[in-house]
């Protein structure tokens, strides 16, 4: 079974991933292998520059990631993210793909917060959402990133609606609480992840 954790920005994603990781669950965030790819030496950094410009390199080579967000979420954008999508995309999907078809003793779950936006979802099983609401997220927003309201909307405006990412996920887990509550919610998933693991290993012929 192929699992993925997805949901929109500043939902609590990261949160809930590091709370499976602590019931025995090993993740692999999308982010964080785009940001390898545009780090130093990244496979995907000079198409980027290609396509965008010198002014999103640093100097020590990788992406300027705020200089890039700028041109791809600012007034007019939409096609810019759309060729950023086209680099980044099929290269995170090839390294996630590669990674759950590892053999491990562990369940598995990728994290791709724009699962939707980039058509992936047929590719697995089992997918949960995070919600909490775009009030709740641009409080959020403000708050950990220093983001205008304004700003945050556009962010939230650029990917598909809550509601429908709820509606095309196998469950949903609400994060309008205390860590605790999700921490447990993440605790219910975990023996869920679990459970699918064991019924796929035993489908698995011997020797």
């Amino acid at each position: 079974m192929k699992a993925v954790l997805t949901g929109g920005i500043a939902s609590g994603k990261s949160l809930f991933a590091s709370f499976l990781e602590k019931e025995g669950v090993e993740t692999l965030d999308a982010d964080d292998v785009s940001h390898d790819l545009e780090s130093p030496g990244g496979e995907a950094v000079a198409e980027i520059v290609r396509e965008f410009g010198g002014e999103v390199l640093r100097e020590d080579g990788g992406i300027d990631r705020a200089a890039l967000a700028a041109r791809v979420f600012g007034e007019g954008g939409e096609e810019r993210r759309k060729t950023l999508e086209r680099i980044i995309h099929p290269k995170v999907e090839a390294r996630i793909e590669a990674w759950l078809a590892e053999k491990t003793d562990r369940p598995r779950i990728a994290v791709v917060p724009l699962l939707f936006e980039s058509g992936w979802e047929k590719k697995f099983d089992f997918v949960v959402c995070v919600t909490a609401g775009e009030s709740l997220r641009v409080a959020r927003m403000a708050e950990k990133r220093g983001m205008k309201p304004q700003e945050a909307r556009a962010r939230i405006a650029a990917q598909i609606p809550e509601a429908e990412k709820v509606r095309r996920a196998t469950v949903a887990v609400e994060n309008r609480g205390s860590p605790e509550e999700l921490a447990q919610k993440a605790r219910d998933i975990a023996l869920v992840l679990k459970r699918k693991k064991e019924e796929d290993d035993r489908k698995q012929p011997m020797g």
